[in-house]
């Protein structure tokens, strides 16, 4: 792989400070940069009292009027003659619409497509231009049995030479509610949840979708356009479709582990805001375990290598960033360690002997150790608790 064929991805990052014991509305800013200040954003962004001799708002039409969770990512003209040269915003969206433009019928079922993840493209990062391929605006086509339902948040793009298919790749990386799984999905292979949770975010997963440029159509990842045979398993022994997310973090690790026969060990592991990042040849992906009922840490990060594009390494499966335990798992076994809650954790650490040990499968929230010391036994004095805090590295 030359060296131009590197992926320069860049990351925006809002983390929006909220005071739990209310403020005016106009508030003014504090612009002395040698103490702290408030930003007054907990209302909205208004740009006649913040201080933008510290912060910046484009308030480009074209860029304010997409979505939120933006994924940039810089193409170079070598890399792509045609469409490099630019810097690819994909944003969280959905846009359901029939092919025809018609009303649905019994024969297209409730749409024919929908159009999804809207894509700008700028050459400053100020001036941006809308460039999907589909309707003239988003970059991917979802179809009537797909896996994709709403809700998708935080798309990625990054690309690599496909040596099977001779020819550059996009793979866009995003996170989304899957449909409620029904018997007829069943008969075409679908093995994600049939439950009917009780909080919407219950049934989220990560996905990945692929095309030929940066604009799309992109079309959700399959054995068919990653390997050129429909029917090719993937470096996991698995036939990859649009009827399954790539990424069934729960359901192929209790299939590993066997934790579905162990209930009492069994643990929702619902995903958001994917990031993947190349260490030369090497594929990882960075991500979010939401919050949800059993699981004691509210939302964390977690890492893994990936085998290739659409094969996930769940050997590496890890947690990065444990989070605050709340006081109703405290004296439970679904918890790693005593006495931590409402504590902020400074680093984590796999429980298990070895890489794979089954006494400790590497999904479940209980086969990590978290601390409030650092390596050299420091006890951390950060008192901030991050329970509603850790969120879309």
């Amino acid at each position: 792989m030359k060296n131009s064929f590197r992926v320069i991805t860049v990351i925006f990052i809002l983390l929006l400070s909220i005071s739990l014991n209310g403020c005016d509305k106009k508030q003014n800013v504090d612009t002395d940069i040698s103490g702290s200040f408030d930003l007054p954003i907990y209302d909205g962004m208004d740009v006649d009292v913040y201080d933008t001799n510290l912060l910046y708002r484009n308030t480009s039409f074209v860029l304010n009027d997409g979505g939120g969770d933006s994924g940039v990512t810089w193409i170079s003209e070598e890399v792509d003659p045609i469409n490099g040269g630019y810097f690819y915003m994909y944003t969280s969206g959905t846009s359901y619409e029939t092919e025809d433009g018609q009303s649905p019928t019994k024969y297209t079922g409730e749409y024919a497509y929908a159009a999804m993840i809207q894509v700008c493209r700028s050459k400053d990062l100020i001036n941006w231009e809308v460039c999907g391929t589909v309707n003239n605006a988003f970059c991917m086509y979802i179809f009537e049995n797909d896996w994709l339902l709403d809700f998708i948040f935080a798309p990625e793009c990054t690309y690599r030479y496909n040596k099977i298919l001779g020819k550059m790749q996009y793979y866009l990386y995003f996170s989304a509610r899957t449909k409620r799984n029904n018997d007829y999905l069943k008969s075409l292979g679908a093995y994600y949840s049939d439950e009917e949770p009780e909080h919407y975010y219950e049934r989220f997963y990560l996905g990945c979708a692929v095309s030929d440029s940066p604009m799309g159509p992109f079309y959700l990842a399959s054995s068919e356009n990653v390997y050129g045979d429909k029917n090719q398993e993937n470096l996991n022994g698995k036939i990859v479709s649009s009827i399954n997310p790539v990424f069934m973090i729960n359901e192929d690790c209790d299939e590993m582990w066997m934790t579905d026969k162990l209930m009492e060990k069994d643990e929702p592991f619902n995903c958001i805001d994917i990031t993947p990042v190349w260490d030369g040849d090497d594929l990882y992906v960075y991500f979010c375990r939401h919050f949800g009922d059993g699981n004691p840490d509210g939302s964390t990060i977690w890492g893994m290598k990936m085998k290739d594009p659409i094969s996930p390494d769940y050997t590496t499966l890890t947690m990065l960033l444990g989070n605050s335990y709340t006081p109703q798992y405290v004296g439970t076994d679904l918890i790693g360690n005593e006495g931590t809650e409402y504590k902020k954790f400074v680093r984590c650490e796999y429980k298990g002997k070895t890489q794979c040990d089954p006494n400790y499968p590497r999904h479940l929230a209980t086969s990590y150790l978290r601390y409030t010391t650092y390596d050299d036994g420091t006890e951390s004095d950060d008192t901030q608790r991050e329970y509603m805090l850790v969120e879309a590295p």
